[in-house]
This record gives structure tokens, C-alpha cells and sequence, in this order.
């Protein structure tokens, strides 16, 4: 096991960094390190509020882009499981592999998420959209209220957050923090599970 924590890396790099330009979007904005800080903490309190656990599955649909870096972070942050599919697969496929990770949460591009039959989305509680973080999908009114409940919480909140005061959970090294499906070009996509240790050899 390696020395240094993953997620303390992490918090230790929005800290340090927090006037600074992180993510930027191909002919479009930056975020600076504080932006990505706010987004993190915001989509924790979302995930709180939906009653995510540790260890649960949320699955990752989109293209290259600052906000998916922002939604894995947020994740695997949570120490919930971040499951990415590749913006190729076929929506039977995405289905599938949602199923077959058991997800119970998604964070997903708009126009990829709008291919997929809701009916066979067997325990997903909702869908957070990848272009601005708003609600696209809900299994039912509970669940909307508890988003809107999070995000007027998180508004409330949000002037007290600075670099003193930004912390992440502390995760061990040895927990599962990625399940990473194949492509599938031999058969059937097969979940690759990858824990923060592996995660913070390649940081290193």
C-alpha cells in the first residue's frame, strides 16, 4: 500500500491551488481549483441527501469535458464507486452495463442519456445532468425534493467554503473507488475494478 492517500492528494491539490485555473473546456471556460472545489462539495451534499453510501455505484456517460473530471472527483470522494462508460457504447449496452454494475446513480450528458430506455434502469434513484449539473431524471418525488433540498442547502452554505475551510472525507488507499468497463471487442464488457492504491500509483 502506498504512503500517500489519494484523496488527501486531492483535497491537498484544491487547497493549495485554489486561486489557480485546474479544468478547461475545449473553446470554452476554465474553473479554477476553488470552482471544482464548490462543485465537489456541492454534488456531495446531493448525494448525501439521496441517502448514497459508501461503496455504492455511480456510473459516469459523457465525453471528455471539465464537468465529468468534476462529477468523477465528487464521486470517488463520496468513497461511492465511480462506474465510466464510454460515450460509444450502444444505449442496449449502457443499459447493461448500468444494470450489471448495479448503479444506483448516474451523472450523464444530456444527449446520451436521452437514448436510453428509462425502463430498463432497474435501481436508479436519478440522473444529474453533465452539462450543468441540474436534475434530468428521477425515480420519484422524493427524490426530486431531496435534490432541491440540497442544492438550496448547498446555496445557503455556499459563502463559507474557502480553501481553510475545504476537507474531503478521509478514504483509505485500499478501498474500490473505479469499476472501468472493456470495450467489449472480444464479447461482453467486463468491469475492471480499481482501488485509490492504483489510482494514486499512477498520480505518482
Amino acid at each position: 500500500m502506498l504512503k500517500e492517500n489519494f484523496v488527501h492528494t486531492i483535497e491537498k491539490s484544491i487547497k493549495e491551488n485554489w486561486n489557480m485555473n485546474s479544468l478547461s473546456d475545449f473553446q470554452g471556460g476554465s474553473f479554477k481549483y476553488s470552482d471544482v472545489g464548490f462543485e465537489i462539495m456541492h454534488l456531495h451534499r446531493i448525494l448525501d441527501k439521496t441517502g448514497i453510501q459508501q461503496g455504492n455505484k455511480i456510473s459516469l456517460i459523457g465525453r471528455n469535458s471539465a464537468n465529468w473530471c468534476i462529477a468523477y472527483l465528487a464521486t470517488i470522494t463520496f468513497d461511492a464507486v465511480t462506474v465510466p462508460i464510454l460515450p460509444d457504447f450502444l444505449p442496449l449496452d449502457m443499459a447493461n452495463i448500468l444494470n450489471h454494475s448495479d448503479s444506483v446513480f448516474i451523472f450523464a450528458a444530456d444527449n446520451l442519456f436521452e437514448n436510453i430506455d428509462k425502463s430498463q434502469l432497474k435501481n436508479i434513484k436519478a440522473v444529474i445532468s453533465l452539462n450543468n449539473f441540474s436534475l434530468l431524471y428521477f425515480r420519484d418525488e422524493i427524490v426530486k425534493e431531496q435534490v432541491e433540498a440540497a442544492n438550496t442547502e448547498f446555496e445557503q452554505e455556499k459563502t463559507a467554503i474557502n480553501a481553510a475551510a475545504f476537507k474531503l472525507k478521509t478514504i483509505p488507499n485500499d478501498h474500490l473507488a473505479v469499476i472501468s468497463y472493456t470495450s467489449g471487442t472480444t464479447g461482453f464488457s467486463k468491469g475492471v475494478m480499481l482501488s485509490f492504491n492504483s489510482l494514486m500509483a499512477n498520480v505518482r
